[in-house]
């Protein structure tokens, strides 16, 4: 499972709009870094705090709650299933309202919400 080109995009997007590109880990050293003290303390810190890590676990983790271990599989074409255009696909070609409008894309968004919510409890950001 791995975001599309186009989500991981967005998401990074995202972060950036919410003003939180500065806390995001500047290299994938720094990252696997930050997730390992992250796990082996059990507990989000200042200092293992990355809200594009946090942001893309908490869709990934949301999507697998929906999807199941379903969305763990490949694409027909052996590619990774993005979390989202996989749920997407699942729900369009399921659904029977007429003319529904329903997306996943606000996901983004809401996970985006979130860490920025989470980078002002842990005083790495003012509220407003």
């Amino acid at each position: 499972m791995q975001f599309c080109t186009k989500h991981w995009s967005g998401l990074k997007d995202a972060i950036r709009e919410r003003g939180l590109q500065q806390l995001v880990a500047s290299s994938s050293e720094e990252g696997f870094a930050k997730q390992v003290e992250q796990l082996e303390s059990s507990t989000v810190t200042r200092t293992t705090f990355d809200p594009l890590m946090g942001a893309h676990y908490a869709i990934l983790g949301r999507a697998l709650e929906v999807a199941g271990l379903s969305l763990m599989l490949q694409n027909e074409d052996g590619s990774d299933r993005c979390p989202l255009c996989y749920l997407q696909a699942e729900h369009d070609k399921h659904c029977t309202t007429e003319g529904c409008g329903h997306s996943f894309e606000p996901w983004i968004g809401y996970a985006a919400d979130d860490m920025r919510k989470e980078a002002v409890r842990l005083g790495l950001m003012a509220e407003s």
